[in-house]
């Protein structure tokens, strides 16, 4: 048996916690009565099973013309256009993260009551929370439900009145210090309001310093004057210096010196009572993070995993992560010295703004990645032993294997063996996160045809065929990927729309029971001309569902190796044209 190929589909998780900047979930958009997905707007939200009744599932599956996948808007309520007496709910009134969107017959209460800000919808009586796909997974059948908004513990409401520093998302809660106990070192949280003028929930800003109203000798301060992602906020005796400086643009609380960063809920839980303060990346940018945004939602959101291996090297030396290029390649604590490990660190939007530090500027020399400031040191794979997960770090520079890298396109991959390549450790960018080497992306979507061999490869390695399991050829015959070899169950031929194996023409590749979805198995059964599941468009590397073009042939889990099964799968470019999208 080949050595499996991971194929990097679904290792790295997609979620996103209550603070996480740029999100390119929790955004809807309603297009010809349609909830379709931002993410992938080929899948849209619909009754499960088509059950139009009370208690019914809000699940996310392929968009189509069909009553369960349409709603109108009246006021607060979402209505199901064919029943308008039913309307999306929040099971038991209960909101929360994880709570389910449920199909219910409509009443006036709070639990039917929803809000569109832009592509965001909202849980009207609890703007904290917000529509959202489970573990944010495009894929038929993910279950909808409420999850903390991205931005919300970001924004704040000041009281100039009262003094207190307001959550937007949720107006009765405040900032305050612990316990009211005010002297230095006591951690800022969120405490419900209490009436004007009670110690710790009064605030003033005075010349860019957030002052305790009741005790002005003390204002709010980053822990140890460390400005990064989840600097602890506390109280601390007022200095004029950068660590006790702000400005509020808006609805956000900036960190003077740097105003990418923002006072913040922690990253650590939702927002309640007693959820600490944190600095953290902003999540809307100043003006030299424009591109910032537009790049996050035009490639990370829908492509995450493939991000995870692309950088880019820009004219100022930074080695950026196109998860979101904010963040560069750094040398930790700025010790250039052997065994020092690479992290991520905010470095500035573009070049063109660039605030590249000396321990974020980097020269390519042949194979070698060298610190321009010192170039006496390079990027090296720890001990030179490569794996999943194997440590970046700084050394002497060498030329044994462990200091080479190569250089295509915005991969950069480990000379020695180019399956490993750079990454960013759990495919989740913040101040301090480990640079690494993974197993590349490989696209289990792609296909070679070779009309000669009758061999159909996957094109991210050609000794891996399509095949038929322990080559009996059948009705039911499971449809498996294997090392491609001489004998009849690696030949096949395509005619017209049918996929056949070549030396056994009366069976056809199927879909199971003819029920396209996600995962769905692939088979054989004897051909049938007028069955919808045996026929298949080949379209460029691409072999798609000809019944619905937005479901193509793939891999189970995008683990490639022998045995793996061939399924059917949402592709990863969907043909949807819909202008008004």
């Amino acid at each position: 048996m080949s050595s499996t190929l991971t194929l990097l589909w679904c290792l790295f998780s997609s979620s996103f916690l209550a603070t996480q900047a740029f999100s390119g979930a929790q955004r809807w958009l309603l297009v010809n009565g349609q909830l379709r997905y931002k993410v992938n707007s080929a899948y849209c939200a619909s009754v499960s099973a088509g059950k139009i009744v009370d208690g019914s599932d809000i699940i996310l599956w392929h968009c189509a013309k069909s009553p369960e996948y349409e709603w109108e808007v009246d006021g607060p309520f979402i209505r199901l256009k064919k029943d308008p007496k039913y309307c999306l709910s929040v099971r038991e009134g209960k909101a929360g993260d994880g709570s389910d969107v449920i199909l219910w017959s409509c009443q006036s209460t709070n639990e039917f009551k929803w809000k569109f800000e832009g592509e965001h919808l909202k849980y009207e009586v609890d703007h904290r929370y917000w529509m959202s796909v489970r573990q944010d997974t495009a894929k038929d059948g993910a279950n909808i439900i409420l999850w903390s908004g991205h931005s919300t513990g970001f924004r704040w409401l000041l009281d100039p009145t009262s003094g207190h520093i307001k959550l937007k998302a949720k107006p009765s809660l405040c900032l305050s210090v612990r316990e009211d106990k005010m002297h230095s070192g006591r951690d800022l949280i969120l405490w419900s309001c209490g009436p004007g003028g009670q110690p710790g929930q009064g605030w003033e800003l005075v010349n860019n310093q957030l002052r305790a109203k009741n005790h002005p000798s003390h204002c709010i301060s980053v822990r140890q004057g460390e400005p990064k992602d989840g600097a602890n906020i506390i109280l601390w005796e007022c200095s004029d210096t950068d660590p006790f400086l702000w400005e509020v643009s808006g609805e956000h609380i900036r960190y003077k010196k740097i105003p990418d960063y923002c006072l913040a809920v922690a990253q650590d839980g939702g927002a309640g009572d007693g959820s600490k303060m944190a600095l953290w990346h902003c999540d809307a940018p100043e003006e030299e993070d424009h591109e910032g945004l537009a790049v996050w939602h035009k490639t990370t959101s829908t492509d995450k995993q493939k991000n995870t291996f692309e950088w880019k090297i820009g004219a100022d030396g930074g080695i950026r992560s196109l998860i979101d290029p904010r963040y560069c390649a750094s040398v930790s604590a700025n010790q250039v010295t052997d065994g020092t490990k690479i992290l991520m660190w905010h470095c500035g939007m573009s070049e063109k703004n660039s605030k590249v530090m000396s321990d974020q500027m980097w020269i390519v020399e042949g194979n070698h990645i060298k610190l321009k400031r010192n170039n006496n040191f390079c990027l090296s794979v720890r001990e030179g032993k490569e794996g999943d997960g194997s440590d970046i770090i700084l050394w002497s520079c060498g030329n044994a294997n462990a200091f080479k890298f190569d250089i295509q396109g915005t991969a950069i991959k480990y000379r020695a063996n180019p399956k490993y390549q750079m990454a960013v450790r759990g495919s989740r960018l913040f101040d301090g996160a480990e640079v690494i080497l993974w197993t590349g992306f490989a696209n289990p979507f792609l296909w070679t045809i070779d009309e000669t061999s009758g061999f159909i490869q996957m094109k991210a390695d050609n000794k891996l065929c399509m095949s038929v399991r322990e080559g009996k050829i059948g009705d039911g015959s499971n449809i498996i990927l294997w090392t491609c070899g001489s004998t009849d169950e690696f030949q096949w031929t395509i005619k017209g729309d049918h996929i056949s194996p070549h030396h056994e023409p009366a069976y056809c590749l199927s879909v199971r029971q003819g029920k396209y979805r996600d995962n769905a198995d692939l088979i054989l059964w004897s051909c049938d001309d007028t069955d919808a599941s045996q026929k298949w468009t080949v379209m460029g590397d691409r072999i798609r569902y000809k019944e619905s073009k937005d479901y193509c042939v793939s891999i189970r889990d995008g683990s490639a190796g022998d045995g793996s099964d061939i399924v059917l799968q949402s592709c990863d470019e969907s043909l949807q044209q819909d202008d008004e999208l």
